[in-house]
This record gives C-alpha cells, structure tokens and sequence, in this order.
C-alpha cells in the first residue's frame, strides 16, 4: 500500500512564534470598539 504524505507540515496548535495574533488583536480591538460604539450611538439616535 501507498503511504499518504501531507503536503503541509502538521501545525502546532496554540503556538504563535511570531507574536502575530496577539499584536494583531492589539491593534484591531481599538478600532472594533470604536465602530461598535459609533453603530451603538446611531442606533439610539435613530438614524
């Protein structure tokens, strides 16, 4: 029989080498809040 070989290596879960998602969620979470709270101010202003 044939072995199968994953192209892709297997990706450990839980490990971030580079720091990426924690300083992408650092600089995307301002930016959420604000639009959330700017939706939130629309939305009671009836607009």
């Amino acid at each position: 029989m044939a072995e199968r070989t994953s192209l892709r290596a297997p990706r450990p879960r839980g490990r971030d080498r580079l720091g990426l998602r924690r300083a992408i969620a650092d600089r995307l979470l301002p930016g959420l809040v604000a639009a959330m709270a700017l939706l939130a101010a629309l939305a009671m202003a009836g607009a």
